[in-house]
Formats: structure tokens, sequence, C-alpha cells
């Protein structure tokens, strides 16, 4: 497979633009191969160019390219309006494509004076990429000698700019997470060699420095093979962080996390509620369901738009309820590694319910109705508006669920107060699923709507009908 840089080689366009060039001549058989090779191909490539100059193609031609992009200036100070426009047979080719053109303009080398008539979309070119830049004489020359030194140790040590530019992003390529006590030497060593190739490029020390860059190099490669052990030994361990968590992390931009996770490379009691990515989620799931069943509780997967485990309270029953990642792991995940800490609360039922809220409407007229009985023979002041057959006491429907509301009947007034139904769940869902006992309900019922806001209304039922029903008819209309 040939590389992205000698299928550059092989573009006309970049061939006639480096010969009219000054900054080629400094690769000779370089710039001898393009002036005796109007058309490139692979068989060419293969057959004449030298095995020394593939390798400066395949590491600098990028840089060779733009440095003879560099040399050029617009022949006016506006390249996108044309100099001339030529009809019929006055059209004049290209000089680095070859393509007629109705459109000419014009670009001088700033050193040798050549001067190239090019056409719309050749322009196009130098006028996104050539111009945005200019450098000064000496500007270009520092850089022309940059590249030739760059060319000399290039030689001794094939692709070293690349490897110098793209040092951190090696640790990018494995399969895990890198942890520290790799990660820093190897950030330092990348440090101290870029030191010496940039010392030596811009002249400040001479090419005794290669030693020192071939020992780096070395001691880079001893590197990398320890960290991809780690990753082939490490891979299938429970809590390792792979790049699936990594990558989540950083499109949520919590860099945080990731550095706290680069001390073991584990995942640890103190970072697993920061992590929400699915597959790690999924993992969470199953490794769940022991620790659950054994306070007789299930898990029966992930709501992703809700960003909550599903959970069912009871495993002989038809309630579900929803506890945030966050929450749920903060306050539990304790469990999947053993010690419980001292601020983390016991792995119970009533801490998991209290932490959570109702999944769906048939959990809500479930809860509703336990509540129901609970209270159906109790002397409470407060009741809940709702009968054990599942329906509304009035006569007409209503979707409470839908509306977020809830009747309770206050026995002191004789009247029907509206509360929230995801504030009245909350408070009283435990009741239902696990404590049912009836006296604290009572007392908690009694005290909720004590509580509830000065501006609160009581409405009598023919009052609530009223104002129910003209909602409903003009839903209707």
């Amino acid at each position: 497979m040939k590389s992205l840089n000698m299928e550059l080689l092989k573009d006309k366009k970049k061939r006639n633009l480096l010969v009219n060039s000054e900054s080629i001549k400094g690769y000779k058989t370089l710039y001898q191969f393009l002036l005796e090779n109007e058309e490139i191909n692979d068989k060419i490539i293969e057959s004449k160019l030298s095995d020394h100059d593939k390798i400066t193609v395949n590491d600098m031609f990028p840089n060779i390219i733009k440095l003879c992009q560099d040399e050029w200036k617009e022949e006016d100070d506006n390249l996108l309006i044309p100099y001339e426009i030529l009809e019929g047979e006055n059209r004049k080719k290209c000089s680095l494509c070859g393509q007629n053109n109705k459109e000419i303009y014009y670009i001088t080398n700033k050193f040798n004076g050549k001067k190239l008539n090019v056409g719309k979309i050749c322009v196009k070119e130098f006028a996104l990429n050539s111009f945005k830049d200019k450098k000064t004489r000496s500007q270009w020359n520092k850089e022309a000698k940059r590249n030739l030194r760059l060319q000399e140790i290039n030689s001794i040590y094939n692709g070293i700019e690349k490897i110098v530019t793209n040092w951190d992003e090696e640790l990018k390529k494995f399969e895990l997470l890198i942890p520290s006590f790799f990660e820093k030497p190897y950030l330092k060593l990348g440090a101290d060699i870029r030191k010496c190739f940039n010392d030596y490029l811009d002249k400040v020390i001479d090419k005794s420095v290669f030693e020192k860059i071939g020992m780096f190099l070395d001691q880079r490669s001893e590197l990398i093979n320890q960290m991809q052990m780690y990753c082939d030994e490490n891979k299938d361990k429970d809590f390792v962080v792979n790049r699936k968590i990594v990558e989540w992390l950083r499109n949520n931009n919590d860099q945080q996390t990731i550095e706290l996770l680069k001390n073991t490379g584990y995942v640890t009691v103190d970072t697993v509620h920061k992590i929400n990515e699915t597959e790690f989620l999924l993992e969470i799931t199953k490794k769940m369901k022991s620790h659950l069943s054994s306070i007789n509780m299930s898990i029966r997967g992930i709501d992703e738009d809700r960003e909550s485990f599903i959970i069912k309270p009871s495993l002989f029953s038809d309630e579900k309820i929803l506890c945030k990642y966050e929450v749920f792991l903060n306050n539990f995940g304790w469990v999947l590694f053993g010690e419980k800490p001292k601020n983390k609360p016991s792995f119970i039922r009533k801490n998991i319910i209290i932490v959570s809220r109702v999944y769906d409407r048939k959990t809500c007229e479930l809860i509703l109705l336990e509540l129901g009985r609970l209270l159906a023979y109790s002397t409470s002041k407060i009741s809940i508006y709702f009968d054990e057959e599942n329906e509304n006491r009035y006569d007409y429907d209503y979707d409470f669920y839908e509306n977020n509301q809830l009747d309770l009947w206050d026995k002191r007034k004789n009247k029907i107060v509206v509360v929230r139904l995801s504030d009245f769940l909350k408070e009283f869902k435990l009741y239902a699923l696990e404590v049912q006992d009836k006296d604290e309900v009572e007392k908690r019922l009694l005290k909720f709507v004590d509580f509830l806001p000065r501006e609160t209304h009581w409405y009598t039922k023919e009052e609530i009908r009223d104002i129910r029903t003209t909602k409903l008819n003009k839903k209707v209309k």
C-alpha cells in the first residue's frame, strides 16, 4: 500500500510547483528525479526513486511542498481577481495542472523571479494555503535550513519528526488507559527527545546529539512494549479502565476523573459513580444482580434516557423504581468492591428505595392502592381520594398520572387538597414498598398536608369537578 505522500509525489500540480521553486534544490537527487520525470507513476517511483529519496518523501514531503509554496507571492494584491480573461484559442494552459483556462492569474517566485500563470482552480489553492502566512527571506532561509537538517536526522532515524510530534498520541492507541506509573516516565522521555530534536533543527547543538536521540528512541520502544504487556495482562480483568470509558469521560469534559483513574488504571469505589458509559453500566448491572438478590431485590436493566437503573424492589411483585446511575453507585457501589466505607449508607432495601423514584404508571397505581389499603380502616384525618378498584371517586374521567396530581381528603375541613403526585410518591413510596407502618403513614400524612404552602387551596368535590370538566371540555373542542 502506497503512502499518502507517495500519492502526492504523483500529483502533476505538486511536481510542477516544486521544479519551479528554489527550496527543492536542497534535495539534489529528489530534484533531479522530478526534472527527469514529467509524468510520475508507481512503476517510475519503484524503479527510479532512490531508497534515500523514498524515505524523504514518506517522512518529509508535505514540509517540502509547504516550503516551496511559501516562495510564491501573488502578482496583484487580490489574488482572486483574474489578471486577464481569454476566449477561444487564446486560452492559456495552467503552468501547474496543464488545463486550458479562460481566467488567468499570475504568481511570482520571491527568490528566483519566475512567473507562472495559473487557472481559476489552482489559484484558489494558493490563495487559501500559500499566502496566509507570508514569510520574509530570512524566515524562509531559516525554515529551509531547518528542513535540510531534518533530512539529515531523518536519514538516520526514519520518521523521527512524526514520532516526536505524535509522541503523546501514542498513549491513546492502547485499548486500556495507561496508568501514571507508565505515563509519567513516557511523557518525560518525550519532553527530553523533543528538546534535543528541536535544538538540533535550530542549530543549537550539532550531530553529536544523534546518539542521545537514538538512546531515547530505544527507551521509547522498551516503554511501549511494557505498556502493551500491561494491556495484554489486564484487559480481561474486572474494573480495568478501557478506551471506551476514557473517551466517554473526554466527551463529557471530565479530565479530573481520568487523572484519578490513572493512579491505578482501575475503577475504584471513589470513581465508579462518575462513569455512565453504556457498556460499563451493563457490566455493573450483571455484577449487581447477586447483591440485590440477597436483599430480595433485582435489577432489570438501564434506562438511558433517564440515566437510571431499573430496579424491582421485590422479587415477587410488579413495582419498578428508578435510581440515577450516579446516585446508586455513589451510595451503594461499594458492595462491588468489598468493605463499606464509613461515609456510605448500608446496602439495604430501605435505603435504596429512599433514593429512588417511581418508574411508571403501573407502579404509581400499585403504590397508591397499597397506601389506600393501609389507611382503609384508620382514623387518619387525611386520606387518599382513590378507591381500591384503581378508579377515582368522580363521575368523570381524569388522568391524575398524566397531570401529576393527587387528591387528598382532609376530614378536618371536609374538602379536597390537590398535591403534586411526584412529591407525594417521593415522600410515601417507602411505606408502600417496604415499611408498611400504618401509624407512621398517618402521622407523616398529616404532617405532609399541614406543611403545604400557605397559599394552597382546598376544594369541595363540586368545585374540583367544575374546574376539571371545564378543562376537559376545552381539550375536546
